[in-house]
């Protein structure tokens, strides 16, 4: 019974907190407290499972790129983005409507994403496996090879088993509704696969639109 009480008030609480969220005439700062709060009471629109976590993104032509690049610019950038260009989607596809949270990171690491080589591209598997010494060499090697890479850079290229800030009270976990950050693209790589395979083995956990044949 105190069970289902502490659920009913908590109901209310998220129903209350997303009203007022959603209310676009209260200050930013307070609309923000409000979402804070609302990730310690357990946001009601996460789930990677939910329909409107989603958007669909029909097959067909668009313009990308742009005209007018900034002065620094990568040169894969540029190559990929300059000028203005039409791509065409052959197929249509679904994108997340929002980043990842922090609270839909965090079952890939309890389920042991970062110790399951079948979900890591095989240089971020190795990566992920260098001792100390090894990540000092790593690090001298690509400095070499990028000129740009900064000394006091080196925390953010090292291998870690769980996102670069998950410890923090102001980005990490603590922030649940709050977008995951200090992850690279190997890591986000792995989450998806990840959570496709979780798809396959669980369906009942994937949104509606979701198929078994979908990678």
């Amino acid at each position: 019974p105190d069970n289902a009480v502490n659920d009913t008030l908590i109901g209310q609480l998220q129903e209350t907190a997303l009203k007022r969220f959603r209310d676009a005439k209260l200050p930013v700062q307070d609309r923000v407290g409000i979402g804070q709060a609302l990730g310690h009471l357990g946001d009601p629109r996460l789930g990677m499972e939910q329909e409107d976590r989603w958007l669909p993104l029909p097959a067909g032509t668009f313009q990308m790129g742009t005209a007018k690049p900034g002065k620094r610019i990568e040169e894969w950038f540029h190559e990929k983005m300059v000028p203005v260009h039409p791509v065409t989607l052959t197929n249509g596809l679904w994108m997340a409507k929002y980043p990842i949270t922090n609270q839909e990171f965090a079952p890939f690491i309890e389920e042991g994403g970062y110790e399951t080589e079948a979900l890591w591209h095989p240089e971020a598997w190795d990566w992920l496996r260098l001792d100390r010494a090894q990540q000092e060499a790593w690090f001298e090697v690509l400095q070499k090879r990028d000129g740009t890479i900064q000394e006091d850079w080196k925390e953010f290229f090292l291998p870690e088993t769980e996102p670069h800030w998950w410890r923090d009270g102001k980005f990490g976990l603590r922030q649940r509704n709050q977008p995951v950050v200090g992850i690279n693209w190997y890591e986000a790589q792995a989450w998806c696969r990840w959570l496709t395979n979780r798809w396959h083995r669980e369906a009942t956990l994937a949104p509606p639109w979701w198929t078994a044949d979908m990678q």
